[in-house]
This record gives structure tokens, C-alpha cells and sequence, in this order.
């Protein structure tokens, strides 16, 4: 019997041969170029084709062919462009609502004659500029005050009364306050008005000091008070300094208690 490589050599067929695994992992390249040499390298190549995109760009202007049209130019964005890529992108929406702005931007003031009070005043009205017949929020201070106490009288809710007298006191402060600084400012525009008349005698100026302003102002007050108010004024301030001093006594006395337990 034959063999069946013989076989199949007399049918015409040829046996198949696997090719062997080449293991190059023994095999070490050598090279004859250096890392460095290799950078250097492409960094010129990068260099050459960036020279060479920007000759194709600015070529023809330069062999005095005109140049190319925005629309013709593939390295041209139009604003167009430009504007309709930011319309079409995501709006970001704030946490916070937007502020409401309320003013009188566009109102045309109309003169009133005879209503100087009315007039639009630009940047802040100087009180003692102004002429005391046209300060009537002190007028309008003293009728709501009244028709504040006037309805505490009337009504029954405690509530609604405790509200009423902490508006009538807030308003009352307000007044005094006010009465307070115009009276330190008459008594500044009295003594200018005397340093004026002695610098035309040819006298040196004399300038009132804090401490001297607050002395004119304390002698003007009690000369204007009566004997009881006087008293009453005098009794309150020794209060409100005798709790000064024992606030700061109790600060002081909690300091030193701190410090003897640290050592």
C-alpha cells in the first residue's frame, strides 16, 4: 500500500507548510541617529510647513496677483459666523432673579412756579442752604407724630400699640437728632461768623476744636432749659455714665478672672 503523502502527490495536491514563529525579541536595532538629532529634525519640518501654509496664503498679493476674496479664502471667518455660533450656543441661567431697577430715567420735571419746594434737586440737598420756610418735614414729622399718639389712645390692641409707640419713639429720635445738629451748626456758623469779623481787624483766626464745640453747645442747651428740665437732663447723664463705668468694671474684673485661671 502507498502512503498518503505519496497519495496525495499523485492526485496533484501539495501539502501545506506552517511558516515558524520568528521570535525577535534577542534581536537589538541599532541606530545611528541620536534622540536630540531626531528633535531637531521635526522641529524643522514643523518650521518648513508652517512657512509654506503661510506662502499659500499671502503668494499671490506678493506676485502682484490680487489677493483672495474673504469667500474664496478657507482661513477667513466671517463675523457673521462668529455671531450666529454664539447665538446658537446653551445661555447659562443664573441662580439668582434679576434685580428690578426702578428710577426716573426719561421724567421730565416740569416747573412749578411758585413751588421751589418741588423743584428737582441734583446731589444732596444742604440743609443749612436752604431757606427754613421750605423745611416742612419737620411740619409733617410733628402732625404724624400726633396722629400717632392720637390712634395709640384709641386703640385696644396691645400688639398693635406696642407697634405704635416703638414708631412714635423711632420718629421722636429722628426729631431730637435732627434739632441737635442744627444747633451745632448755628452755633459753628456764629462763631465763623465773629472769627470773620475779627480777621478784618487784623486779628489771627481762631478754630473751635471738638471739645470746645461740645462745651459751647452743652452751655447753650442748659441755658436755654428751665431749672426742673435742667436737673432731669443732669440725673439722666449721671445714670448712663454710672452704667458706663460698671460695664466696663465688669469687663475688666471677667479680663482678670481669664488671666488668673490661664496661669
Amino acid at each position: 500500500m502507498l502512503s498518503n503523502k505519496r497519495k496525495l502527490g499523485d492526485i496533484g495536491l501539495e501539502r501545506r507548510v506552517r511558516a515558524r514563529k520568528f521570535d525577535d525579541s534577542d534581536v537589538e536595532y541599532e541606530t545611528k541617529f541620536s534622540f536630540g538629532d531626531l528633535l531637531k529634525a521635526q522641529k524643522a519640518l514643523n518650521k518648513e510647513s508652517s512657512k509654506e501654509a503661510r506662502r499659500s496664503v499671502r503668494g499671490p498679493a506678493r506676485q502682484g496677483q490680487p489677493p483672495q476674496s474673504p469667500q474664496t479664502n478657507p482661513r477667513f471667518i466671517s463675523v457673521q459666523t462668529i455671531q450666529q455660533a454664539r447665538a446658537d450656543r446653551d445661555v447659562e441661567q443664573t441662580a439668582s432673579p434679576p434685580r428690578k431697577r426702578i428710577g426716573v430715567r426719561g421724567l421730565v420735571f416740569q416747573d412749578q412756579a411758585g413751588r421751589p419746594a418741588l423743584r428737582p434737586v441734583g446731589g444732596p440737598v444742604r440743609r443749612g442752604a436752604v431757606p427754613q420756610e421750605l423745611c416742612l418735614l419737620d411740619e409733617y414729622r410733628d402732625k404724624e407724630i400726633k396722629a400717632l399718639k392720637a390712634e395709640i389712645k384709641k386703640t385696644r390692641d396691645d400688639a398693635k400699640k406696642e407697634d405704635l409707640k416703638r414708631q412714635v419713639k423711632s420718629m421722636e429720635g429722628k426729631r431730637d437728632s435732627q434739632k441737635r445738629k442744627d444747633e451745632e451748626r448755628r452755633v459753628l456758623d456764629e462763631h465763623k461768623r465773629k472769627e470773620k469779623e475779627l480777621v478784618k481787624q487784623g486779628k489771627q483766626p481762631f478754630y473751635l476744636k471738638k471739645s470746645e464745640q461740645k462745651k459751647q453747645l452743652l452751655t447753650q442747651r442748659f441755658e436755654s432749659m428751665s431749672k426742673g428740665q435742667a436737673e432731669k437732663t443732669i440725673v439722666r447723664r449721671r445714670k448712663k455714665i454710672a452704667s458706663k463705668d460698671r460695664r466696663e468694671l465688669a469687663h475688666m474684673e471677667r479680663a482678670a478672672d481669664a488671666r488668673a485661671r490661664g496661669r
